[in-house]
């Protein structure tokens, strides 16, 4: 008789969807609801920079480490990336507010957090963790996606790539006749 050994994963995962969590919602439709008082469109949510967001919350909640870039997690970039994230990230922090209509109000009155949630991003990922000491940590992560450049070209939203090409440009640093060269491309 044979001997078997059963393995068994319990997998749990480190993420949730906006349509999972309550409070990942609910961030989703304060974005959006301060989105549509401005005259703009909402913001689509996405479960890939959603990820990247809970990923920064957590490790913030567990190391009190509170900045966009650090040395254990990477930056805003690389956290989208790691997830399979291709294009501009923007990312907003929150600490230690209560609810999401304070951090949300934070947001609102910092120019560039304010620039995040009314610039022309079109998905957003939010992340949500609060600390064993009880401090919440907050991210907004807002997106554009960047698409396959010759699909660009054949829907005809970008002209067709050239090669790089000089240009001539007159020095206007000295009175002294100079050359100098700009790089053109596209």
């Amino acid at each position: 008789m044979r001997d078997f050994l059963l393995l068994i994963l319990f997998i749990t995962p480190s993420f949730v969807f906006a349509g999972d969590d309550p409070t990942i919602q609910a961030m989703l439709q304060e974005n959006n609801r301060i989105r549509i008082e401005e005259g703009l469109g909402p913001h689509i949510i996405s479960p890939v920079l959603t990820k990247a967001a809970q990923d920064q919350s957590t490790y913030m909640s567990k190391t009190h480490d509170f900045d966009h870039i650090t040395i254990n997690n990477g930056s805003p970039g690389v956290r989208a990336a790691r997830y399979g994230y291709s294009g501009t990230v923007r990312e907003n922090l929150g600490r230690a507010q209560n609810s999401i209509p304070q951090v949300f109000y934070k947001w609102k009155n910092s120019p560039s957090h304010w620039e995040s949630i009314i610039g022309d991003f079109l998905e957003v990922g939010f992340g949500h963790s609060i600390a064993d000491d009880g401090t919440e940590y907050w991210v907004a992560l807002y997106g554009i996606p960047r698409r396959n450049k010759w699909e660009r070209v054949l829907n005809h939203q970008e002209e067709t790539p050239r090669s790089p090409t000089l240009q001539k440009s007159p020095s206007r640093l000295s009175g002294k006749s100079s050359l100098n060269f700009l790089l053109i491309s596209s």
